[in-house]
């Protein structure tokens, strides 16, 4: 028994060893970015963000840190009389940007500024890769409980295509029946997400980012995913067939957000990031097409709907490169900035209106 237990010891010892020898390799020749894990999928397979914590995002020399708050909101999510909440890709999230310095969190100090702080609060649930399905199946998974007084979308530059390739619904353009649909969850990753310790790993160990790097990589190669990262635009496929099913389903999907907010008297409100490149028509990229009709749709759902783009992209028109993370292309700091910028003025008529119909906007947190 004894010379199995030193045995067992000398084992451990070893492994030990070779694993800090590996770490110690992969840190001098190919030094990992490291970055935690701030994604869950429900049980209904929805991808949201996780409830509370704190991530560590890198991207080599920007590093950067993710705080949340229940139920899977990016934080700060300040008490207000007034709860709007926000719907998104990684552009509403603010991928690669800190807490204070996201889209929604520029708007946040904007509104403030105008209504006075605690009369607006703006719960940013985006996540990266999300579209127009999944921010309609995080309404009705979550929106009971968060309760919002108003929804806010931030329509981005892929949202109609990744609904297209969602597993979360099933739609017939035949006849316009929509109806949500349950793919089965990643096991192993949920498994991951509860181990203790697996978090810090992440964020401090240059051999278990390689390791989960090559998994991730593996994962979409098998299953058929392309490289190119989801939230730098348009990666879908490219026709009439799926500009006419991706028109046809975006409709239906706002249908549904919108009969799920007027049964529950929530204001829905459409913007987009300003990201886009107008003009629409005669396109066969899914978003494009959806948006060549996106005025005439929500004038039809009643929801008010702007689209800054043309006014954004003539500022950006020549400096571009100014207002993005360079190697990524995400926006940076002053693209978040512009975002809110071009956004503010629709938000402010639209919540200042709501103001003035309704009496809650006291400045005081709702019971």
């Amino acid at each position: 028994m004894r010379k199995l237990a030193q045995k067992a010891l000398l084992l451990c010892a070893s492994l030990a060893v070779s694993l800090l020898i590996a770490e110690i390799v992969i840190r001098l020749v190919s030094p990992q970015d490291l970055s935690g894990s701030w994604g869950e999928q429900t049980e209904r397979g929805l991808v949201v963000n996780k409830s509370s914590g704190v991530a560590r995002h890198q991207f080599g020399g920007r590093v950067v840190y993710y705080s949340f708050t229940a139920p899977h909101l990016r934080a700060p999510a300040p008490d207000a009389s007034v709860k709007v909440l926000v719907l998104g890709d990684s552009y509403a999230f603010g991928y690669l940007l800190g807490d204070r310095d996201t889209p929604v969190s520029l708007l946040q100090a904007r509104l403030d500024e105008k209504f006075g702080a605690g009369v607006f609060s703006l719960l940013n649930a985006a996540v990266g890769g999300w579209g127009a399905g999944d921010y309609t199946a995080f309404v009705e998974d979550f929106g009971e409980q968060i309760s919002p007084d108003v929804i806010l979308v931030f329509l981005n530059t892929d949202d109609i295509g990744r609904a297209l390739q969602s597993p979360l619904w099933d739609f017939s353009p035949a006849d316009g029946k929509l109806s949500r649909a349950v793919p089965p969850r990643r096991r192993f990753k949920v498994l991951l997400n509860d181990l203790p310790g697996y978090q810090w790993l992440l964020e401090h160990s240059h051999l278990v980012q390689l390791l989960r790097n090559e998994s991730e990589s593996l994962r979409r190669k098998n299953s058929g995913a392309g490289q190119r990262p989801q939230s730098l635009g348009p990666g879908s496929e490219q026709n009439a067939e799926a500009a006419r099913r991706g028109k046809a389903l975006g409709a239906a999907l706002f249908r549904r957000l919108g009969e799920w907010c007027r049964g529950r008297n929530v204001k829905l409100l459409v913007t987009t990031t300003g990201w886009h490149k107008p003009p629409y028509a005669d396109s066969t990229e899914p978003t494009r097409a959806f948006m060549s009709g996106a005025r005439t749709l929500f004038s039809e759902l009643s929801v008010p709907f702007q689209d800054p783009s043309g006014d954004l992209r003539a500022r950006m028109d020549g400096d571009a490169d100014k207002y993005i993370i360079q190697g990524d292309g995400h926006p940076n700091e002053a693209g978040a900035a512009l975002i809110a910028e071009y956004v503010f003025p629709f938000v402010e008529a639209q919540l200042g209106d709501y103001c003035r119909r309704t009496t809650k906007c006291t400045g005081q947190p709702a019971r």
